[in-house]
């Protein structure tokens, strides 16, 4: 189930699985920001980041946003140019947010937000395409699962589709990803590229 991959000249070939190749693994531990600087080059049409029981920090309920920016040439992250949008189901009910100042990962609002219990992280992955490209845009899309805020222990389960893109014509250099407030308490993010 494994595919020999070239990673293009003077590079050594490496057996990656169908989820690309693991570049990056950052475990968070009262974390301000996940940062991710080696991993984006032109060598990869697709990044694909999973989350693992990523919690925010017990003083962050209610503003815990999961955030992702960019950077463009070392950790000057973007604060602008984003188009992004989240959908999140928290049982059978829809919400809706947007953002220009950051790509949204989960709920925004006080009840679609990621509660802090750390039995009940967000888990799941995001895609960032045509991350090298320095005329289109970079898009972004995923799912990422868990526990709304104050719900801990209960049936409030929730569901959040990040969609968008970044304006820039600019290849990716970085991203960081954070809480809206406060620490990220907890988890594990991993960061794949994917030929």
């Amino acid at each position: 189930g494994f595919q020999l991959q070239t990673l293009g000249s003077a590079t050594n070939p490496v057996w990656a699985g169908s989820g690309g190749v693991l570049l990056n693994t950052i475990t968070a531990s009262q974390l301000g920001s996940a940062v991710d600087t080696p991993s984006f080059s032109s060598r990869y049409s697709k990044f694909r980041i999973s989350f693992e029981r990523v919690c925010p920090v017990a003083t962050a309920t209610l503003t815990a946003s999961l955030n992702l920016q960019i950077a463009t040439t070392g950790t000057a992250f973007i604060s602008g140019g984003y188009i992004s949008n989240v959908e999140t189901w928290v049982n059978a009910t829809a919400v809706f947010a947007v953002s220009t100042t950051v790509l949204l990962l989960s709920g925004s609002l006080a009840k679609t937000t990621i509660g802090t219990s750390t039995d009940y992280g967000a888990n799941g992955y995001i895609e960032i395409t045509n991350p090298a490209n320095g005329v289109f845009r970079k898009s972004i899309s995923g799912e990422l699962a868990y526990m709304a805020t104050g719900a801990a222990g209960t049936a409030t389960n929730a569901v959040s589709f990040p969609f968008g893109m970044w304006d820039g014509s600019t290849a990716i250099a970085a991203i960081a990803i954070a809480f809206q407030t406060g620490n990220i308490s907890t988890g594990t993010i991993r960061v794949y590229g994917i030929s």
